[in-house]
């Protein structure tokens, strides 16, 4: 949250809420297509925006959205996850450095950017656990 605060300090950080236009907002998130930002970053992005104005606006009422903020849309669904008899034949095509990392997505259901984020103290050996940690790239 606080890094997809950081990006909306930056070009709203002084602007007053009536100042905070739908054009306003659409000319922010064209701007984040600029810098390449993924879909679901501008999302969170714009839904914490939406926030911070509800709690402005209705000091005391939490409403989910406004309707003058508009929406990003976010295609990242998976379509599916392999089944088990298909992922020996997906490793075997796979350069040998590789098939750990598939091995895990296959059997996690994590995104890739999760796993790569993985960090050592992530992991809880004696337990058997692997814990994706918010606010981890890709997350």
């Amino acid at each position: 949250m606080e890094n997809n605060v950081a990006h909306l300090r930056r070009v709203f950080g002084n602007a007053t809420v009536a100042a905070i236009t739908a054009t306003s907002v659409a000319a922010y998130v064209a701007r984040r297509h600029r810098e390449k930002a993924k879909p679901s970053t501008i999302h969170k992005e714009v839904m914490a925006l939406s926030r911070m104005l509800s709690l402005l606006r209705y000091p005391g009422k939490l409403r989910a959205s406004h309707p003058e903020i508009p929406t990003v849309v976010v295609r990242n669904t998976r379509r599916r996850f392999i089944e088990d008899e298909e992922l020996p034949k997906l490793l075997g095509h796979l350069e040998p450095h590789y098939r750990a990392l598939f091995s895990f997505l296959a059997l996690s259901g994590w995104r890739r950017g999760e796993a790569l984020a993985l960090q050592w103290r992530m992991v809880d050996t004696k337990r058997g656990l692997v814990r994706i940690e918010d606010g981890g790239r890709g997350v």
